[in-house]
């Protein structure tokens, strides 16, 4: 047995990513921008086929003064038999891709690049 065989067979999730990717990316400021920010975050969930899952985490970034408007809408498509796994742990593993994404895009000259915290995704499921 090698060591591929030995890893898929004492480390495999029952949770596979299979693609993920930005569907939808928009960035628009102005000269001076106030960093008091207004962050939304949502997502949905659609079943594909029988173990085959599509999630969306949609992010809107505002402010009061509209000088920085960004939305972002990251898909990933996951395979698993366990419904709560999908729902729990997908967004838990595509966050911080989408955090890293926001940063590179807001990281450009004269503006502080906007750094999304670690978010509980269990209470951010719960509130929505």
């Amino acid at each position: 047995m090698n060591y591929k065989e030995n890893y898929e067979k004492d480390y495999s999730s029952e949770l596979r990513l299979k693609k993920m990717y930005i569907e939808k990316a928009g960035f628009e400021r102005k000269e001076r921008v106030d960093n008091r920010l207004n962050i939304k975050i949502n997502h949905n969930v659609n079943k594909l086929d029988n173990e085959l899952y599509e999630i969306k985490i949609i992010l809107d970034i505002t402010n009061k003064d509209a000088s920085i408007k960004i939305n972002v809408v990251m898909v990933g498509v996951f395979e698993s038999n366990d419904e709560k796994l999908i729902q729990s742990n997908a967004i838990s593993i595509m966050f911080p891709y989408l955090r890293s994404y926001i940063s590179t895009l807001t990281t450009q000259p004269d503006l502080v690049p906007i750094v999304l915290q670690p978010v509980n995704v269990l209470s951010l499921l719960n509130k929505q």
